[in-house]
């Protein structure tokens, strides 16, 4: 995932206008994080934005490792507006407008027959646990629920 690849890519972004994305989940299990683009400029002068976007891309990037085994996918994307459709019918599943603050930054989690989850940063410092223990559960994935994660009561006991 990388926020540097992903800031050099969104880097002239914010004068486009809005960014819109489309993620097809088409059915499958999946974890999709999503945050606003911002430029590598912008995080140089909103260090709170640049610590809140490094602990959510570190909850990512902790949640892809222990799904690994599992095939389940890990996606980050950077937009103003996020759309999960579910299948070539193009149902929607959900619809997210990200911002610069810990309540529009998170991610979406699909498994086929369960509720969806979405999670939002919050606490930056806790996503890194809050989001693989998330994981554990709408997965079933005993490996996503560390001790740390169980123990500030993020996922139940895999």
């Amino acid at each position: 995932m990388g926020l540097l690849a992903a800031l050099l890519a969104a880097s002239g972004c914010t004068t486009m206008g809005p960014v819109h994305a489309v993620v097809n989940i088409d059915q499958r299990s999946m974890v999709i994080g999503f945050a606003p683009p911002v430029s590598k400029a912008e995080l140089e002068q909103d260090p709170g934005l640049s610590a809140a976007l490094e602990q959510w891309d570190m909850g990512l990037d902790n949640t892809a490792a222990c799904l690994a085994s599992s095939g389940i996918q890990v996606r980050a994307v950077y937009a103003d507006t996020v759309t999960m459709v579910l299948s070539e019918e193009k149902n929607v599943a959900m619809k997210v407008y990200t911002s610069r603050d810990p309540k529009g930054i998170g991610a979406y989690l699909y498994a086929p027959g369960v509720t969806a989850r979405l999670l939002y940063l919050g606490i930056p410092s806790a996503f890194v646990h809050s989001l693989p223990g998330a994981a554990a559960d709408a997965f079933h994935v005993a490996g996503c629920c560390s001790q740390t994660s169980r123990g500030m009561g993020f996922c139940s006991q895999h």
